[in-house]
């Protein structure tokens, strides 16, 4: 993949994973009635921000880029944990829903990381 594509989708896939993160203020926040939902809430929010505050430093190249992705890795990571906040799944859905969070992290992360600017 070239470098501006390689950019374009790391841009996109950041903006896109802000935005879904972000509407769960209005959407996942009002229906969160226990402490789990509202962790995994505020976990998807903070993700959201963090995806676009990801995505600002990837386009201005700023040297945050490193520290806000980290962030932004455990913040999806912490978020994949909403299936067992609201599904009410058994506790041994724990590992494998962080897996899943620790590798759509990673895999948005490296896309980020190489997308920068040299």
């Amino acid at each position: 993949m070239s470098s501006p594509l390689r950019r374009t989708a790391a841009l996109a896939t950041l903006l896109g994973f802000g935005y879904l993160g972000l509407r769960n203020v209005v959407h996942g926040w009002p229906a969160a009635q226990t402490g789990a939902q509202q962790a995994a809430v505020a976990a998807a929010v903070g993700s959201g921000a963090l995806a676009l505050a990801s995505a600002a430093a990837l386009w201005r190249g700023a040297r945050a880029l490193g520290p806000l992705l980290t962030a932004w890795g455990a913040a999806v990571v912490a978020a994949g944990l909403a299936p067992w906040a609201w599904g009410a799944a058994p506790p041994r859905v724990w590992l494998p829903a962080l897996a899943a969070g620790a590798c759509l992290a990673a895999a948005v992360g490296r896309l980020a990381w190489s997308a920068r600017a040299p």
